[in-house]
């Protein structure tokens, strides 16, 4: 699947990441409503719950840059996780440095 988007909330970032996207709505509705239960709602999909968890901490980290409403988040302007965004080519250069060995097609599509 090749992405047109220009930025993505972690978990739909997470649900590409994983080819889960036929099971969006399922599992937004869960992150949505009980936050932090992906692994224990979709026990078959371990490395949801991972990915997204890794996209979380790669923010409280400072590795990728996140936004809300297409300003940074610092500090001193917090927002509330479920109204983070993080831009296509911040997610891409991030997934680069540090996972090289996983090209999720939503970002790096295969040039034919």
């Amino acid at each position: 699947m090749i992405s047109i988007r220009s930025s993505y909330h972690p978990i739909d970032a997470a649900i590409l990441w994983c080819n889960l996207a036929e099971h969006e709505a399922e599992i937004l509705q869960v992150e949505l409503s009980n936050s932090g239960r992906l692994l224990t709602q979709f026990p078959q999909w371990p490395f949801l719950h991972m990915d997204v968890e890794r996209l979380y901490d790669a923010v409280i980290c400072g590795e990728v840059a996140v936004t809300f409403l297409s300003r940074p988040i610092t500090v001193n302007n917090q927002r509330e996780r479920v109204y983070w965004s993080i831009r296509h080519s911040d997610l891409r250069a991030w997934l680069g440095r540090h996972y090289p060995q996983e090209k999720p097609v939503f970002l790096f599509p295969k040039i034919i």
